[in-house]
């Protein structure tokens, strides 16, 4: 917070962001937090990822690259939407036992993974405008990918009886490792 704080004002207030949301998903005000609301759960972390990868950029080197930032922050937003769902299939039982209203609790299992093939769908039109947009083209193949790996990773773990333990981490959360050394790989490679 200092360091962002030391940098800009707009820096300082995307890395609070995060936190405000955070506390409204955590504390009960009036009788209510977002974590125990459904879909406001899983939108709540979502946005809280896809405001710190997309906008501190933006407030730490102060672009104004409007329609590539709302690209970037809808890319992010959708995976971590599509991640926090997927998480909460593998605690399903659990959820479900102790009446904690997830998603998938409310939805089922079928339904859910339907849903998130429509919404990971959404990306195939972001990378249409992409590419014809002249945005990221750079990066394109590893964004295509990255929206692909998507529907392996939603059909694998969205399925009845599949064991997911902590492989869900590694699949998930872990393709942003494999993103980002996709993304230094291409970046990296012209200057060797």
């Amino acid at each position: 917070i200092v360091l962002a704080g030391l940098k800009n004002i707009m820096a300082l207030l995307v890395i609070l962001s995060p936190l405000c949301i955070g506390l409204l998903y955590s504390v009960k005000i009036a009788n209510v937090r977002l974590k125990d609301t459904p879909i406001l759960k899983n939108i709540s972390i979502s946005v809280s990822w896809a405001i710190l990868g997309t906008f501190l950029p933006l407030a730490v080197l102060f672009e104004q690259h409007l329609i590539k930032t709302t690209l970037i922050f809808y890319f992010c937003l959708i995976k971590c939407f599509i991640n926090t769902v997927l998480f909460d299939v593998r605690d399903i039982d659990g959820d479900s036992a102790n009446g904690v209203r997830t998603i998938p609790v409310i939805l089922g299992l079928k339904t859910t993974k339907i849903l998130l093939l429509l919404i990971n769908s959404t990306l195939i039109i972001w990378l249409i405008i992409c590419y014809f947009g002249g945005f990221f083209h750079q990066h394109l193949f590893i964004l295509i990918l990255s929206v692909f790996y998507s529907f392996w990773y939603i059909l694998y773990f969205a399925r009845k009886n599949t064991e997911i333990g902590k492989s869900i981490d590694l699949f998930v959360d872990g393709e942003w490792i494999y993103i980002g050394i996709g993304i230094f790989g291409v970046n990296i490679m012209p200057h060797l």
